[in-house]
């Protein structure tokens, strides 16, 4: 099983509070598989670096669909 990280923040939409995930070219979603995999920390930071945001650790690859 492969680990990947990903870029993770939470946001208020319509009064609640929502996870929203890294898509690449600075567009976030809601939708957990269409997120962004980074096979290293490394990677991730770099695009982490322009956010406020947390960068979380996955191991479970099976999420990716």
């Amino acid at each position: 099983m492969a680990s990947h990280f990903i870029i993770e923040k939470k946001h208020k939409i319509q009064g609640q509070e929502k996870s929203l995930y890294y898509r690449g070219d600075y567009t976030w979603t809601t939708v957990f598989s269409q997120r962004k995999l980074y096979k290293t920390r490394e990677e991730a930071e770099k695009d982490n670096d322009l956010f406020i945001s947390c960068l979380l650790y996955t191991s479970d690859a099976a999420d990716e669909e």
